[in-house]
C-alpha cells in the first residue's frame, strides 16, 4: 500500500452510533470531559500496545484489515508496524513520514512537503489529547459516557485533505479513532493491550525512529 494510502488509512473514522457532534463544547467543558485520559497521558513518555485496522472503501464490497503493534514516542513520533496481512511500518515524525517494507525504505520529508508537518502534529495532539493543538485545527464535540468514558469528536475548521470528521473514544487512555472522510470511506482504529509510561524510551526503540 502506497505510504499516503496507509497514513490516511490509519488516521481517520466514522461516526458512532451515539452522536457526539450534536453535543459542541469550549476549551473549559472539553477539558472536563477528558480529564480521565489527560491525567494519565500528562507525564507519559510513550504509549504503546497493539491496533486493528478496519477501513471501508466505498468501492470495495469488503473492508480492508490489517493488525499489528504502534509505540508513540512523546518526542521522536508514532511508529505503526503491521504484521497482517504484510509485514511493514510506518512512522510519522514531526520531519518525515517513513514507510519500510524489509530493506526499503521510501521517506517523504515535512520540508518538501509542509503537509506532513501538519499530519504529525495532528497525530500528536490525538494520542496526548493536547487541547491547544486540538481547538486551533478542529471544532469540538465531546460527552461523558459511563464510568471515566468519554467520546470526542472534530471536525477540521479549514479543508484538511478528505477528512469530514474524526472520533476518538477512550477512558483513562485512547481507545478508538474512527474516521469518516468524503465520498464514504470510513476507517477504524481500535487500539489494545494499551500501556503508557513515564519511563525514558529504552535505545531499542528509539532506534526505530532513526536513519538505518
Amino acid at each position: 500500500m502506497r505510504p499516503l494510502l496507509l497514513l490516511l488509512a490509519l488516521l481517520w473514522l466514522p461516526p458512532a452510533a451515539a452522536n457526539v457532534f450534536e453535543h459542541p463544547v469550549d476549551p473549559a467543558a472539553l477539558a472536563r470531559v477528558l480529564a480521565p485520559a489527560t491525567a494519565g497521558l500528562k507525564d507519559a513518555q510513550s504509549l504503546r500496545g497493539r491496533y486493528r485496522q478496519t477501513k471501508q472503501l466505498a468501492e470495495l464490497p469488503r473492508p480492508l484489515i490489517a493488525e499489528g503493534d504502534f509505540l508513540f514516542a512523546r518526542t521522536l513520533g508514532i511508529a505503526w508496524r503491521t504484521q497482517t496481512p504484510f509485514a511493514a511500518e510506518l512512522l510519522i515524525t514531526p520531519d518525515a513520514l517513513i514507510q519500510r517494507n524489509g530493506d526499503e525504505e521510501q521517506r517523504i520529508d515535512a520540508a518538501s512537503q509542509p503537509a506532513v508537518r501538519a499530519i504529525a502534529e495532528v497525530f500528536f495532539a490525538v494520542f496526548t489529547l493536547d487541547f491547544n493543538t486540538l481547538t486551533t485545527v478542529f471544532r469540538p464535540y465531546a460527552e461523558p459516557l459511563a464510568g471515566e468514558q468519554w467520546v470526542l469528536g472534530l471536525r477540521p475548521l479549514q479543508p484538511l485533505g478528505s477528512i469530514e470528521e474524526i472520533e476518538i473514544r477512550g477512558g483513562t487512555l485512547v481507545a478508538q479513532v474512527v474516521l469518516r472522510e468524503r465520498g464514504g470511506d470510513l476507517t477504524r482504529i481500535e487500539l489494545y493491550e494499551a500501556q503508557s509510561s513515564a519511563a525514558a524510551l529504552a535505545d531499542t526503540d528509539r532506534a526505530r525512529f532513526g536513519p538505518r
